[in-house]
């Protein structure tokens, strides 16, 4: 903002994202629902918990400037203010059952002869009242008041508050900060879907009396990234087996960190848990990640894929499992070759086809669905 010959009157002109509310509608998510193949949802009680681990992170750089120019003989200032606020959290849909993870702000200002208004700065309570207003829009019930308070409380918590002004003539900051990274661990659970969220908001502002410049500028970037662990967990049941699965989500505005930087980070996690579809870099181990978003998934052992209700692994039982279902052997063309009805849940599928017979040929790729109290999936069987 530049202004000449602009009167004796304080000018100001502030921009905030989003423009009503404290938190900003772009924002990220990764969304968690455990379900059986095709999509069929697993009921609750057929005892499989998965652990999930998350990893975020939200950069930001701001910049302001103010300085008045020197022609004239009357009084004349300048200022400039901006700031970020990140609010990275978890929510359990289905309840009021939320869980701030990180939060953290950062403010800047340049001061040329003129104090800047305390009333610019949002109050970390407004921010949990738009959080709170997005997942529970009506505000008069206890609902979104409990949320709120618990919000509040949370955020209020974990923020830190780093500040930074230049009061001199010409004035100027430029600040980066880091205001959330780390990582947690939880577990989902049979139709309770589990979200990661990061929101943010923005707040800038550029003024001044008679002849000044002005400005203020911000730039951020995050990403958020997620690792399943597949196979069978200690105890579990065979339709609890999954394939592991990593998703990420990332963006940014060019800094602090680039799209290339974020891609890099990503693709560091990703190289632990190798490996993956796409091979890592031989020689730093980075797993290759070319959008901003997207997932990855593997089988870990071929007799445990990604349809739930296969073939135990090597270490587990093959014995009958104690639960009736119907079986229903399908080819390639979706023609019904077979079906058995109420029979004891096989522990080896592939056991069970060839030993009932009557299957033409005997050697082939066949689609099995399985049905019982504990859902329904389907998988592939290979005959040899």
């Amino acid at each position: 903002m530049e202004a000449t010959k602009a009167g004796p009157t304080d000018r100001s002109w502030r921009m905030t994202m989003p423009d009503s509310l404290h938190i900003s509608p772009m924002r990220g998510q990764l969304r968690y629902n455990l379900l059986c193949s095709d999509y069929a949802e697993l009921p609750a009680d057929c005892g499989c918990r998965k652990p999930v681990t998350l990893y975020y992170e939200y950069d930001t750089e701001l910049e302001v400037h103010a300085e008045r120019h020197t022609e004239g003989w009357f009084q004349k200032n300048a200022v400039a203010a901006g700031e970020d606020i990140a609010v990275v959290m978890l929510h359990y849909e289905g309840s009021n059952n939320t869980k701030v993870l990180r939060a953290n702000r950062l403010a800047v200002s340049a001061e040329c002869n003129l104090t800047m208004n305390t009333d610019f700065w949002v109050n970390a309570v407004d921010v949990a009242r738009d959080i709170a207003f997005f997942f529970v829009p009506d505000t008069t019930g206890l609902q979104y008041t409990n949320l709120l308070n618990n919000l509040a409380n949370s955020i209020q918590t974990l923020i830190q508050t780093p500040f930074y002004s230049d009061q001199a003539c010409p004035a100027g900051e430029l600040r980066q900060a880091t205001l959330a990274k780390g990582d947690t661990l939880i577990y989902i659970e049979p139709n309770k879907p589990v979200n990661l969220y990061a929101f943010s908001f923005t707040n800038l502002m550029a003024g001044g009396k008679r002849s000044f410049f002005s400005w203020s500028r911000v730039n951020s970037d995050f990403h958020l990234t997620g690792y399943v662990p597949g196979g069978l967990l200690g105890g579990e049941q065979d339709h609890c087996c999954t394939r592991k699965i990593a998703n990420w989500v990332l963006a940014s505005d060019t800094a602090p960190l680039s799209t290339d930087d974020l891609k890099k980070e990503v693709g560091i996690i990703l190289g632990a848990f190798s490996p993956w579809p796409v091979p890592p870099d031989p020689l730093s181990g980075i797993v290759p990640i070319t959008k901003e978003y997207g997932w990855m998934a593997v089988s870990v052992n071929p007799l445990c894929d990604s349809h739930g209700l296969t073939d135990p692994p090597n270490d587990r039982s093959t014995g009958l499992i104690d639960e009736k279902v119907q079986i229903s052997l399908f080819d390639l063309s979706g023609r019904l070759l077979r079906q058995w009805k109420d029979v004891q849940k096989p522990g080896d599928v592939r056991q069970f086809i060839m030993e009932q017979g009557g299957i033409s040929p005997a050697t082939g790729i066949y689609i099995l669905q399985m049905s019982g109290e504990c859902g329904h999936a389907v998988h592939k069987v290979i005959l040899k």
